[in-house]
């Protein structure tokens, strides 16, 4: 105790003096058992971490060429004139199945009977047995096999079981153009392609699509919302879905989008066709894509998105590491596309393979551009936020399930779950006695930085 707290114990007042102490160390306590140190020191706002958050991150006409490029990709699926992908890439869970000892969602073993049955309801012989362009009227999830049973490895083992359902493949958010290929034996499930991937969804979230609705909806200006989980309703008051950060939807003329009332929502009419209908929201979360590329707008979108659970291909509407990251771009009208590896080589990649920690750590420094780098590690994306006011380092944005933890007597890693959104540097838990050490530091395991946007000459 220094000599200036003695004055507590000199006059006689030690039990309100170690009520002060007890008092004072509660205000600094983790906000909950184990919280590695990243979350209670880092400022979780994004603002923090931008300078300048009126400057703009890119030049108008970059901006305007990207979402030239962004619109042709987004409605792409409408004007093939055959499938994308082939018979191989949309089956590939048959095979992944039968290469190894899967489990259910009772994590008993998936029997031999329940994959015929989805081999047979495939009737993959039959592919492609449809072309039909549709959209998703509803926030759907696209499956590997057309069923809703989650299909896990190892359920006991870190890093499988819950969540990491390997039959999820990505949510599709209500509005998207996709291409009917195919659809199952029994007529419940349809095989659908967006621009980034194909997979099976329910019927009851698809509706065809006249060629008059097409061109409405393509010639039309594009709103999306700058929060999660906002009510849409049509004009009426029935609810049609929950919007949601990268939903993109056609702007209504005629409404006011202040008012919540500047979009179009597609819903499905008796005969199974899409139809546009005036929707509307609440105050204050539309916004004209692509949004301004200002700091703050990216602020405002990530902070919006900070906290939400980590969500394993989409499930229950939450995001994993790259569905944030795509996300979050396409409000500003920039493609990407959707799994990490790919998100990687979106753009020509600069290889930080082999590098040492400080080597690697002054490469992002000096050629990282804040909010527009990704760092790519295996399996794993992150924005790269800018440095810490504090100290100088790097911070990242990402979704994040875990990090790696070793285990007395156990050859397998742990994992120390923290399963959302969060700001971190690129060494979170190095303070933890446990964190699988040199491999549990994310810097150790990043290999490549992708800038989405490139430098200006």
């Amino acid at each position: 105790m220094s000599k200036d707290n003695t004055f507590f114990i000199e006059k006689g007042v030690l039990i309100p003096a170690l009520l002060v102490l007890f008092l004072a160390s509660a205000a600094c306590a983790p906000r909950q058992e184990g919280m590695v140190r990243d979350l209670e020191v880092l400022p979780q706002s994004s603002a923090y971490y931008i300078p300048e958050l009126s400057r703009e991150v890119m030049p108008p006409g970059k901006q305007e060429e990207l979402y030239q490029d962004f619109r042709e990709m987004h409605f792409r699926p409408w004007f093939r004139s055959e499938p994308k992908f082939d018979a191989a890439s949309v089956f590939w869970g048959f095979d992944f199945i039968r290469g190894r000892d899967v489990y259910a969602e009772n994590y008993l073993p998936v029997t031999h009977e329940w994959l015929g049955k989805m081999y047979r309801n495939s009737d993959i012989s039959g592919y492609p047995s449809r072309h039909d362009r549709a959209v998703t009227v509803d926030n759907v999830d696209m499956r590997v096999l057309p069923s809703r049973s989650p299909v896990f490895l190892k359920p006991g083992a870190p890093g499988e079981g819950f969540p990491f359902d390997y039959m999820q493949n990505s949510l599709v958010p209500a509005g998207t153009p996709v291409l009917i290929t195919h659809q199952t034996r029994d007529a419940e499930w349809a095989l659908v392609e967006t621009e980034y991937a194909a997979g099976w969804v329910q019927w009851s979230g698809l509706a065809l699509v006249h060629r008059d609705l097409v061109q409405s909806f393509k010639s039309s200006p594009l709103m999306g919302f700058a929060q999660d989980q906002v009510p849409v309703l049509t004009a009426q008051g029935g609810f049609v879905f929950n919007g949601r950060v990268g939903m993109v939807l056609p702007q209504d003329p005629l409404g006011c989008s202040e008012k919540g009332q500047g979009l179009l929502v597609p819903v499905r009419d008796k005969y199974g066709y899409a139809r546009l209908v005036p929707g509307k929201t609440l105050q204050g979360v539309l916004q004209k894509i692509p949004m301004r590329p200002t700091g703050d707008n990216f602020a405002g979108l990530m902070d919006s998105m900070l906290g939400r659970p980590y969500g394993w291909g989409g499930m229950y509407e939450n995001r994993d590491c790259s569905s944030l990251l795509q996300d979050l771009y396409r409000m500003f009208g920039i493609f990407l596309p959707r799994n990490s590896a790919q998100q990687r080589d979106f753009r020509e990649p600069s290889s930080l393979e082999g590098l040492q920690r400080e080597e690697k750590l002054q490469i992002i420094q000096d050629k990282g551009r804040p909010l527009l780098s990704i760092l790519y590690m295996p399996g794993h994306v992150m924005l790269y936020l800018g440095e810490d006011p504090q100290n100088g380092h790097p911070v990242v944005y990402h979704s994040m399930w875990g990090l790696r933890t070793s285990r007395a007597w156990q050859l397998a890693d742990g994992r120390h779950i923290i399963g959302r959104t969060v700001i971190t540097s690129l060494e979170p838990g190095r303070e933890m006695h446990n964190l699988a050490k040199p491999r549990g530091l994310l810097i150790n395991r990043v290999t490549h930085m992708t800038t989405v946007v490139d430098r200006p000459n």
